[in-house]
């Protein structure tokens, strides 16, 4: 009975890389990196109703507008955090 004998490949399976995936509201394919998971302090800035977004990751055209400055990444104040903002702020 001959010994079984494997060869080893050093070459890496030709399976294709994810980079992405797709927007759970819109379908549209989007990097893992602009995908950002819609949080239910987003429905304050949004203009209609978007209740059913809340816990999907969504791409940036879906979020409501003006909660990221693109540039930086920076998420714009809202009234309430301008408010705590002005009762807490120190006097110096």
């Amino acid at each position: 009975m001959p010994i079984k004998q494997y060869q080893l490949n050093n070459q890496p399976a030709s399976q294709p890389k994810v980079r992405g995936r797709q927007c759970d509201n819109c379908n549209t394919f989007t990097p893992f990196s602009n995908l950002t998971l819609y949080q239910r302090d987003f429905l304050q800035y949004a203009t209609f109703n978007q209740e059913d977004r809340v816990g999907k990751m969504v791409c940036p055209n879906c979020l409501p507008p003006g909660i990221f400055n693109s540039e930086s990444n920076v998420r714009t104040a809202s009234k309430i955090d301008l408010l705590f903002a002005e009762i807490f702020k120190s006097e110096e």
